[in-house]
Parts: structure tokens; sequence; C-alpha cells
């Protein structure tokens, strides 16, 4: 018998010393169960219990976790972290050590390390939702984005409808670049507790970036009455309201919002946007000095300096309005990062992809509900009008920019055309879904995100039946309107140079020739200067070729009420005008040679 206990007590240990501690604990009590004075056994489970920080042998000294306590208050996050070294050598399971390591990991950045911290407390303490959400939040910010799903979902699990499980777990998810699934919980967030301000932003950022403006402003002005204090959300429904058209109330919500934030780049910015300038205006001096001021960062003198070339457009001011410009730039390039090399490669690889018309990809369910058309080409080419025009067809529903392709084609390597065929049918299936729910009954949705001229190839593979639409404008014009434009996000980095404009519009002109040549008229090719010079022919030409029935309301896209969520939502506003396309005339002295390669 006795050889039987020494070979459990042998095991036990080793299964502690492992961390096994659950199995090691199991066998210490089996002894104990038979033999209750077994000295070794009862050793063994002291220590077990030391090692897990269970019971008055593993509890770190009350001095211990007063001193972590004080240097977390007094935000010594980097002597947190360091002190907590030895105290879990000497207690490694104790749970107050654990979280409060945690806790300096993640205020010093090391979001990996705050992790493992808060895995090791969800192991203890499986049960415990405010740990599962320390651990989910810690997932996302380290970058795993599938980890963070994972443990907000258990989150539910334990405490089903709770609001801000839903709220993070649509986080997670739109990292992820599942926006319908962020979309569900969002809303289930905010259905669980209407006043619960981040998922009510999430939801109506969410919406907007989808195109569905309306319903994005009723939560950002849900948002607002919750935090009317808050300028970034005045901002937001500032431009919710320029997207509709309603010019005086983005202005009175920019207003609001610098009243609060009187030095926000980005505000000055929106508001600049929509007002016209007037010799004297005061708002010109404030926005000097701020980009005077020193202590101004570069990002936020960038965004300045695009208001101020807009300030002195508006005045005749050319060389002002060109030095403030040029510095905006280059200092936006800076800040991005942006090389010529990288897109070249791209399209090379785009083009090596699919150097012949690629064969099928069969889709995972047969097609249902709309068909998109794709409106493309260089961003402000014309791709907003475009879409006007067409979206004034009672058949058509109005999609805007949208994301769900570009991403998702983007976000493949495209060195081989594999990682395209495996995900090919994935992509299709998501972006289809996005069709019924944006489409309804409608025979057609629009997609206008103009980057899509690259993916020509992949859409004629996973959309056959979809028609594509790429507007032509003279090349100087747009690449000027480009040169004025400060995008959000970075994917338009080219334009922030006159040179990488240059290079970039010869890589567009080379690649729509290839699809040309494989395509033909597949590709519906419209001229701006024509259709602005004489609307009613183009158009007509224009709905024939989409193969709709004529529809009047197609002659009169200003009269379409429709959210326009891009830089020429004032514009699209006015009924079709010429004279654009000379713009950049005016600046061609201080432009020199910089366009001498366009073609004309």
């Amino acid at each position: 018998m006795s050889g039987s206990v020494d070979k459990t007590l042998r095991v036990a240990k080793a299964q502690a010393k492992s961390g096994a501690f659950a199995e090691a604990e199991a066998l210490y009590r089996e002894v104990l169960a038979r033999f209750p004075s077994n000295k070794r056994a009862q050793a063994g489970l002291a220590e077990l219990q030391a090692m897990r920080g269970q019971g008055p042998l593993g509890q770190p000294p009350r001095a211990m976790i007063e001193e972590l306590v004080g240097l977390a208050r007094a935000r010594r996050f980097r002597d947190l972290v360091a002190a907590t070294v030895p105290a879990l050598a000497r207690f490694p399971r104790a749970e107050p050590i654990l979280e409060l390591r945690a806790v300096g990991l993640s205020n010093i950045g090391d979001h990996r390390s705050a992790v493992e911290m808060y895995a090791k407390l969800a192991d203890l303490r499986p049960m415990d939702v405010e740990v599962l959400g320390k651990l989910g939040n810690a997932q996302l910010m380290s970058g795993d984005a599938a980890g963070a799903v994972e443990s907000f979902s258990r989150m539910l699990e334990l405490r089903p409808g709770d609001a801000v499980a839903h709220n993070n777990l649509g986080n997670a998810l739109a990292n992820q670049r599942e926006p319908e699934r962020a979309m569900e919980h969002y809303a289930a967030a905010v259905a669980a507790k209407p006043d619960l301000l981040p998922a009510r932003v999430n939801l109506g950022k969410l919406l907007y970036l989808r195109g569905e403006v309306p319903e994005a402003r009723r939560h950002i002005e849900a948002a607002v009455k919750l935090a009317p204090g808050n300028p970034n959300l005045l901002d937001l429904l500032g431009n919710l309201l320029k997207a509709q058209g309603d010019t005086e109330g983005a202005k009175a919500q920019f207003d609001a919002a610098l009243a609060l934030a009187p030095k926000s780049a980005a505000i000055h910015l929106n508001r600049a946007l929509v007002q016209k300038f007037q010799p004297g205006d005061p708002q010109i001096a404030t926005l000097e000095a701020l980009h005077r001021n020193p202590s101004t960062p570069v990002s936020d003198r960038s965004q300045l300096g695009f208001a101020l070339a807009k300030a002195y457009e508006d005045l005749g001011e050319i060389e002002r309005s060109y030095a403030r410009l040029k510095q905006a730039n280059a200092e936006r390039k800076a800040e991005i990062g942006y090389d010529t090399a990288h897109s070249r490669t791209l399209f090379e690889q785009i083009r090596a992809a699919f150097a012949e018309p690629h064969p099928p990809i069969a889709p995972l369910e047969a097609p249902t509900g709309p068909e998109p058309i794709f409106i493309l080409g260089l961003p402000r080419s014309g791709t907003t009008l475009i879409e006007q025009i067409i979206s004034s067809h009672p058949d058509v529903v109005a999609g805007g920019e949208r994301e769900e392709l570009n991403s998702a084609l983007k976000a493949l390597d495209w060195s081989s055309v594999t990682g395209f065929e495996r995900e090919g049918a994935k992509i299709e299936a998501g972006y289809r879904e996005m069709l019924r729910r944006f489409g309804g009954t409608a025979g057609f949705v629009t997609d206008k995100m103009p980057s899509n001229f690259l993916w020509i190839g992949a859409i004629r593979v996973l959309f056959p039946k979809a028609r594509i639409v790429h507007i032509h404008r003279d090349p100087r014009a747009v690449l000027w309107s480009i040169y004025k434009m400060r995008f959000t996000g970075t994917g338009y980095g080219f334009g922030y140079d006159l040179g990488d404009l240059v290079a970039y519009h010869g890589l567009y002109r080379e690649l729509m020739a290839h699809w040309r040549a494989l395509f033909g008229d597949a590709v519906i090719d419209v001229d701006y200067e024509a259709l602005t010079a004489d609307p009613d022919p183009a158009i007509r030409s224009l709905i024939s070729a989409l193969g709709l029935s004529w529809d009047e309301a197609c002659l009169r896209p200003q009269d379409n009420t429709r959210a326009v969520n891009t830089a020429s939502n004032l514009q699209v506003r006015r009924a079709i005008y010429k004279g654009s396309s000379q713009d950049w005339q005016r600046y061609a002295h201080l432009i020199g040679e910089a366009f001498a390669g366009l073609p004309e």
C-alpha cells in the first residue's frame, strides 16, 4: 500500500510542478481521504495552495498589495510592472498581483504581456465576466481581434444581453472587417441600454461609413443628447448634416464644436469646407495663429494648411493659397510615408494575375437580389455626379463608396492569384449580402468606390452580370482636384505630391488600357467633360448602355435628395455645370512643368 501512496504523491508533486494544479490537488486529497494524517500529503497540499495564491499560506502580505496599489494610483506604471516581478516570483498565482501587473503593462503599452496576465486570471476565475472583458480589451489592443471575439462571446454566454459585452464584441468584429456582424451587436447594445454612449457612437459611425446617413444621424443626435459637451460628436453631426445637403445646419454644429475645442484642426478644416470666405473674415486670422504656433503638431498644421488654402482661394489670393497647399501636402505625405514603388508593384501583380480573363469562380449559393453597378475611376473624376444621375432612376439604389469589396480584395496577397481563388466565393457572398440588405427590392445598387478600377478583372469573375462605368476626365483637372483635398485615412497616399500624382495616373492609364483590351465594351466609358458640356445625349446614352429603361429624373440629378458622403456632396446639389475642369489653370504658373507629361 505504501508503494501506491508514494507513487500517487510523486505524481501529484510532478503535476503541481508542471502547473496542473487541479490534478495535483485531486491526488493529494485522494491520499488524505484514505490517510488523513499523511504528513507528505498535507505538506504537498499546503505548498500547492501557496503556489496557487489560495488559502492563508498563499496570500501575499497586505503591505505588498498596498505598495502595488499605491504605485498604480500614482500612475507609476513602469515601477508597478517592475515591482510585480519579485512579487509574482513569491506568489505566482496571486490574483491581485496578476491583475495589478496587467494594469501596469496595459498602461505602458505592452498589451501582449497584459493579455498573458489576464489570461492567467481568466483561468483562475473562468466565470468572472469582468476578467473576460479586460482580457478581450487587452486582446483587441494587442491586435488579436480573433481572441477578443472569443473572449467577448464568452462574456455574452455568461451574461446574455449584456450591453457592454455586445458593444465590445462589435468593436472586435469591426476590427476583423466583419461590419455586418459588428452592426448586429452594436444594435443589440443600443437596444439593451439606449443610453450607452459608446454603443450609440459606434453604431452611428458604422452606419455613416456604410452610407446610411439618415439612420446614422438619428443615433449621433441621440449621442449628442447624452454628451452635449463632446466636440467630436458635434463635429460628426455636422458632417452628417453636410452629407444631407444641410450646409447651414452643418455650420452651426461645427461652430458649436469649435466653441468647445477652439484649437481642433480637424473641426476647423470641416468648417472651412462648408463656407465661402470673405475679405476680413476673422476665421482666417484664427487659422493663421494656430498654424504658426510652434506647439501645433505637424498633422494638425497640415489640416490647418488645407483650410487656409481653401480660404485664400476663395479670396482669389492664388499665390498664398498655393504656398499653404504645397506645405500642407508635403506634411501629409511625410506623415503617411507613401512610396510610388508600392503602387507600381501592386499594379504589376494585378495585371499578372489577370493577364487573361480568369475562369469563373463558383458562388457559394445562387445569386439573388440586386446586381451591382460599379462606378469607378480616379477620385475627384466625377463618380459622385454619375452616381447621382444613375441613382435618380427608380430601379437603382445609391450605395455610395462601398468599402466592402475594395477592402476584401486589397487585403489579399496578389503575388499570386491563389488567394483570390481561395477567398473569392466568400467575398462574393459577403458583398451580395450587402447588396440585398441595402438594395431591398431594387434591381441595382451602385458602388462608386473610385479605386475599384483596380479590381475590374476580379469583378468580372465574381459578378459577371455587373455593370461597370468608368469615368475619365481631363487628367490635369483630376490631379489638381485630388491635390487640393486632404482625404480621411491613408488610401490615397499618392495624392499629396504632384510627381506622385502624375506617376500614379500613368499606372492607372496602363491598367485601364489592359482592362479594355481584355473586356472591351463590358466597361462603359463616360467622358466627364462631354457630359457636362451637353448632358442630355450623354445621360441618355449612359442609361441605355446600362440596360435601364429611360426615366426623365436622370436628367435632374440635383433633385436627387439622397445623402452624399463624399467630398463632392455640395457640388452635386447644383444643376450640372461645366467649367470645373478649368480650375487648375489659375495655378498653372505655379505648377510649372509638373503636369507636362500628362496626355492632352
